[in-house]
């Protein structure tokens, strides 16, 4: 063999030698960087734990309230359901799947908030509108009934299948927020009627129907809850517009108020869906695949190729850096949201930034990016639903005040003694505005600007960079 045979053997040696050991240094990485992130998970889900927090899917389901069925407002609501549409509620309760289509129920275009009619602080209801509000009200009269019945119950524990994940059906909700809008119908009856007392227990139920969702693990649980609270707070604005309320009924609509005071809903809820994240991130990768939204296009991966993907991302470990990334964001979420001041700083709005730029980076952490950023103004919603409520309160005790002045306004809220209702974001003092035919109480909102009461009327994204407020201007 000559010396030019030879020299070619060692080089292809040493080559084949190099690229082993550079696969052998990438085998090693990729174990060490393994074992940290199960390592990490590991101290994330024992620390849950020691909170009292369910880790998995089978702890959230036994932590969720159980109800006997003879107490349970669930239970009742589902016999009112069934006796309008006996298919498609059946068919839940026994988890059949795919359901039957719905019986759609149809309403006129000019009834507010169920029909075409946008109904906003600033428009009137005209006597049409209002002879077709009390056409639906007789027609709904028993159904109403029935509702308000079953509200009387203990407690509200709903038919969840946890084990379906994401997949888990949820037709309840859409129907909980329908029975809210039929009582703030109920409600602008009553005022239009000079019935005060009867739009305050309408309000009073519009707020018990939110009160299902209080121990609802479920985000959109607990967003459904926060609609229907925001509902009884508009439609409470409406009737402090056209009617002057008595102290007593002024304390009276303050205890409606005061019983949608933010609690750990909101914190609840991440917990939630942190379960629902991890379980996809231990799920197999078909059911991965399937939570997907694919689409037509060539572009587009199909099922079976994308489950192929996400094998790989399991066996390189990939899913591990998810689970990692998408617990310790959790972790910081629900550290903050435990703050009774989280809205008055940019702790939350710096966590998913923070997420998201962990996410992009090597490798990309792609399923977190599809399951997290859209939780981001969750937190937002209920700062703004509690701005509301305080605002209203204020304005209950402004009304107590002029009816002891012969309607003189106050010069500040500390006058009233609602000095101490702050803004949630900022910390400071709700702001007191006078107008030409009343007053106005605000708080500055998310962007933390004062734009001098600018209230948004209407649920465009303008909504967010304007002030949030309580308006009382009598016609």
């Amino acid at each position: 063999m000559n010396n030019t045979t030879t020299r070619k053997l060692s080089l292809r040696r040493i080559i084949g030698l190099g690229l082993l050991a550079f696969i052998a240094v990438l085998l090693l990485w990729n174990a060490l960087w393994r074992m940290s992130n199960n390592r990490a998970v590991a101290r994330l889900e024992a620390a849950a734990r020691q909170r009292g927090e369910p880790v998995t899917l089978r702890e959230l389901a036994e932590a969720y309230p159980q109800v006997p069925d003879a107490e349970n407002i669930h239970r009742a609501l589902m016999k009112v359901w069934m006796a309008e549409d006996s298919p498609f509620w059946t068919a839940y309760m026994n988890g059949t799947r795919p359901l039957p289509a719905r019986q759609d129920e149809k309403f006129k275009q000019t009834l507010p908030l169920v029909g075409g009619n946008r109904l906003d602080y600033t428009n009137g209801i005209s006597a049409a509108v209002l002879a077709d509000v009390r056409e639906f009200l007789v027609q709904k009269k028993a159904h109403m009934q029935d509702v308000r019945a079953a509200l009387k119950l203990k407690a509200y524990s709903a038919n969840y299948d946890f084990k379906q994940s994401y997949a888990m059906l949820l037709p309840e909700l859409a129907v909980l927020k329908k029975e809210a809008q039929f009582f703030a119908l109920e409600a602008l009856d009553a005022t239009a009627a000079k019935d005060n007392a009867r739009a305050i227990a309408a309000i009073a139920d519009i707020g018990r129907v939110g009160d299902c969702q209080k121990a609802d693990p479920l985000l959109i649980g607990q967003l459904v809850r926060i609609a229907c609270y925001q509902i009884a707070i508009s439609t409470s604005e409406r009737l402090l517009k056209v009617r002057t309320l008595t102290s007593a009924e002024c304390a009276q609509l303050e205890a409606v108020l005061n019983s949608f005071e933010q609690d750990d809903g909101m914190k609840r809820a991440m917990i939630g869906e942190r379960t629902f994240g991890w379980d996809v991130l231990d799920a197999p990768p078909g059911q991965i695949a399937n939570l997907v939204n694919f689409g037509p296009g060539d572009e587009t991966p199909s099922p079976a190729a994308s489950a192929f993907g996400f094998r790989a991302m399991r066996w390189l470990g990939m899913t591990g850096a998810e689970k990692r990334l998408m617990g310790e964001t959790y972790e910081e979420i629900i550290r903050t949201l435990s703050k009774p001041d989280y809205a008055a700083t940019d702790e939350l709005k710096n966590a998913f930034e923070t997420m998201s730029k962990r996410a992009r980076t090597f490798p990309p952490k792609v399923l977190t990016l599809m399951l997290m950023p859209a939780l981001e103004k969750a937190g937002e919603k209920a700062a703004r639903l509690e701005a509301s409520r305080r605002c209203a309160l204020a304005a209950l005790a402004v009304e107590r005040y002029r009816l002891a002045h012969r309607g003189a306004l106050p010069a500040t809220l500390s006058d009233v003694g609602a000095g101490a209702l702050e803004d949630p974001f900022t910390g400071k003092p709700l702001l007191l505005k006078k107008t030409e035919r009343g007053y106005l109480i605000y708080s500055v909102g998310p962007d933390r600007k004062d734009d001098d009461g600018e209230v948004s009327v209407g649920s465009s994204s303008s909504e967010r960079r304007s002030d949030i407020g309580f308006r009382v201007e009598h016609p």
